[in-house]
């Protein structure tokens, strides 16, 4: 027969297990408070630092228009819809665009509905599908300005631009000065190629991009179609037969891609480099003459100040500073080191400076009374309606750009890791 087993004898504690087991307790208790809040303090301080550097940029205000206030996370998402199909480095450029484009679509918004436009809610809910945005209040103003500025270019400032007008098929050409221009004319009047001469010798910005031949010139928008901002253009073209050429007409306003320097080194020191004075004139002949007069004694620095071309040079007295041989002053670096002090160099030619004044030699090919206007160039008009219409809207609001560069910094990084995810 088994025997049976004896029940186990539970002791109680003793005093000092007792105290024993309260002092472990106590420990654990708090380890465990310390573990914690431990862990609280790093939860809250990753948190804040996520905290200040995602969430909080975004409730920044860059822009206010008025009563307006737009922050940084309605900044930050036209950024990226402007940005899309962008490179990298274009991103600083677009940056800087974005803040205007969410300032001219405020303007267009609330001046819109003044000229008799609006969209409906229909046709932003289908913009936004188009584009394949969400229905987001910053991509809904996107969308909303966008059809606005489509509505007013298509059914207000298209009733600004004439379908047709006078024009006349130009070819042209600036000369430098008016010996120059009259042995062109000579040339020309001898049978000699316009446009094979005119690459060769203008000096005018546009006349050269287009190598003489302008094409069709509408009457009254040549400085908006081509950039000539000349009334004496227009006035000889306009005023020429067809298959005629004018004779060399001076345009006082004109600017073209040359002048010449008179340059004189007033004082040189080792390692200083040369000190220079400087008159910028618009003509070699103008320049010889402005020379004869230094070298006769007559006061450089008033001669600076009422002849140089150069805007240093003439409110300087024509005092350009010190010139180092590694200097990036082309034309000047190079006259500084050739001279002796006291010398005057002889009228050098400097392609990299602009000076008013020239001769126009233009020749008419064919000209119309009423000729319908290039697509292009009428839209090209209607834009800068649009656009001189907005300059004036402008006038009429406060308007306050707070973006910082450090704020833009944020936001082209912001993109930049989106794109690389």
């Amino acid at each position: 027969m088994a025997k049976k087993s004896k029940p186990a004898v539970v002791r109680a504690p003793t005093r000092r297990q007792l105290s024993k087991w309260r002092r472990e307790r106590r420990i654990q208790q708090v380890t465990l408070v310390a573990g914690c809040l431990f862990f609280a303090f790093v939860l809250a301080y990753t948190g804040y630092g996520y905290y200040a550097e995602e969430l909080k940029p975004l409730s920044q205000p860059v822009l206010k228009v008025d009563d307006a206030v737009f922050r940084m996370d309605y900044y930050l998402k036209l950024f990226r819809v402007y940005s899309q199909g962008q490179e990298d480095a274009m991103l600083p450029t677009v940056a800087e665009l974005v803040l205007g484009a969410m300032e001219q679509g405020e303007l267009i918004r609330r001046e819109a509905p003044k000229l008799g436009f609006s969209v409906t809610n229909e046709e932003v809910k289908e913009g936004l599908k188009v584009a394949n945005l969400s229905d987001d209040k910053a991509y809904s103003d996107f969308v909303t300005a966008r059809l606005l500025t489509s509505k007013m270019l298509k059914e207000y400032f298209d009733a600004m631009v004439p379908v047709s007008c006078e024009q006349a098929y130009v070819q042209a050409m600036l000369l430098q000065d008016e010996d120059t221009a009259k042995s062109i004319a000579e040339r020309v009047s001898q049978g000699e190629d316009f446009l094979a001469l005119a690459k060769e010798f203008t000096v005018e910005t546009v006349t050269k991009s287009y190598g003489g031949e302008l094409g069709w010139v509408p009457k009254g928008y040549v400085d908006r179609v081509f950039g000539i901002n000349s009334a004496t253009f227009e006035d000889l073209v306009f005023s020429l037969e067809p298959g005629t050429v004018s004779p060399p007409s001076y345009d006082a306003s004109i600017t073209k891609n040359i002048g010449y320097w008179i340059v004189e080194v007033v004082e040189k020191e080792e390692g200083k480099g040369n000190h220079i004075r400087g008159i910028l004139l618009g003509t070699k002949k103008e320049a010889m003459e402005i020379r004869e007069r230094l070298e006769n004694g007559e006061d450089f620095a008033a001669l600076a100040k009422e002849f140089s071309q150069d805007k240093a040079s003439r409110e300087q007295g024509g005092d350009l500073g010190w010139v180092q041989k590694w200097s990036d002053t082309g034309t000047l670096s190079q006259l500084a080191f050739r001279l002796e002090p006291g010398s005057f160099s002889q009228p050098t030619p400097d392609v990299t400076r602009q000076t008013k004044g020239g001769y126009w030699v233009i020749k008419v090919v064919e000209r119309e009374t009423d000729r319908k206007l290039d697509d292009d160039i009428r839209e090209s008009l209607k834009t800068d309606a649009f656009a001189e219409w907005l300059s004036e809207v402008r006038k009429g609001y406060r308007i306050e750009r707070l973006l910082s560069a450090e704020q833009q910094m944020w936001a082209i990084k912001k993109v930049l890791k989106d794109r690389s995810k």
